[in-house]
């Protein structure tokens, strides 16, 4: 497990919370840290060669570039894990492959241009394993989506971690101007650990450093870019244990339920999706702490406060794939 001091901590706390959109973003870091350019620099890229840095850049909203997103679930016998996952791994589409202690032991997040592509991926991937009853579960709606670990137990969550909740679907591919699609593009790169990172950036896409930062601000302001910064792995971090937290919640019910999961500083994800025969839930959490037990604390204190007497714990017990989506846009 690498070892992170109070200012590693701190730094990767801002850097979750708040990344400097301007030219020399690690020098803006370190004058309020009390650290030099150089010293953020160091500390960063150690970070990221010890794992506790997966990537820094741009996270999406796959539903506002036109693209359709689901969360899918295989029951797959044991001595058929390794072989299914490579299977399904195998697709550029599924960005991230969990094993779950649970009957449906194998979750995936599928992304593909239209839902129409999904379908034909999933019939693909029956087909191929020979194992049916495949669960499709696209959300319904999205009341939040955070990722931020409380590294140094300030508890710091900026407002908009907290979404009322937006409902999702399908939608129409929007059009961009080819400038845009250059600035989209350059933005699926992992942004360079070194002085100024978006001058770097806009010479790949054939633009000014200025025309990056306001373009990807304007991003960011639309929801096209849900957030900028790093994407950290939460056991190196020191998070050991996460559970997806499936809840069983009336429909009439959902909106109170949802925002007070939502609230919870613990709770990173938290979406409503359809409903499936034999499988009942519509509300999905994912919490995270340093041990199991903290998990289970803190989901048996939110069933309890949201009124909530049916739910199960999907512990994770292995990270089967985890990357980024390469997002194409026609010329």
């Amino acid at each position: 497990m690498p070892v992170m001091d109070a200012l590693d901590r701190k730094l990767l706390m801002r850097l979750q919370t708040a990344f400097p959109l301007v030219p020399r973003p690690f020098a803006a870091l370190g004058a309020v840290l009390g650290l030099t350019e150089d010293e953020v620099l160091a500390r960063l890229a150690r970070l990221k060669e010890e794992g506790v840095v997966r990537r820094f850049g741009a996270f999406f909203d796959p539903a506002r570039l036109g693209y359709y997103s689901t969360l899918c679930a295989l029951a797959v016998p044991p001595e058929r894990l390794e072989d299914v996952a490579a299977l399904i791994n195998g697709y550029e589409g599924v960005t991230h492959n969990y094993l779950r202690e649970h009957a449906y032991n194998l979750w995936f997040t599928l992304i593909a241009a239209s839902r129409a592509q999904a379908r034909q991926t999933l019939e693909q991937i029956q087909e191929r394993t020979g194992l049916v009853g495949l669960l499709e579960l696209p959300a319904v709606r999205r009341y939040k989506i955070r990722v931020i670990f409380d590294l140094d137990g300030s508890g710091e969550r900026p407002a908009e971690a907290i979404a009322a909740g937006e409902t999702l679907g399908e939608r129409s591919a929007p059009e961009f101007s080819p400038r845009e699609k250059m600035l989209l593009h350059a933005l699926q790169a992992d942004l360079p650990l070194e002085p100024a990172p978006f001058a770097r950036m806009a010479a790949s896409a054939s633009l000014t450093e200025e025309e990056v930062l306001a373009g990807l601000r304007e991003l960011l302001a639309k929801g096209v870019v849900r957030r900028f910064g790093p994407a950290l792995r939460h056991r190196q971090a020191g998070f050991a244990a996460n559970a997806m937290v499936v809840w069983q919640v009336p429909q009439e019910k959902v909106p109170a339920a949802a925002a007070l999961l939502a609230a919870s500083p613990h709770v990173t994800h938290c979406y409503e999706r359809v409903r499936r025969p034999g499988w009942p839930y519509n509300l999905y959490t994912m919490v995270h702490g340093a041990d199991r037990d903290f998990c289970r604390r803190v989901v048996a204190a939110l069933a309890q406060a949201a009124g909530i007497g049916e739910y199960a714990m999907l512990f994770s017990s292995a990270e089967l794939k985890k990357s980024t989506m390469r997002y194409t846009f026609a010329t």
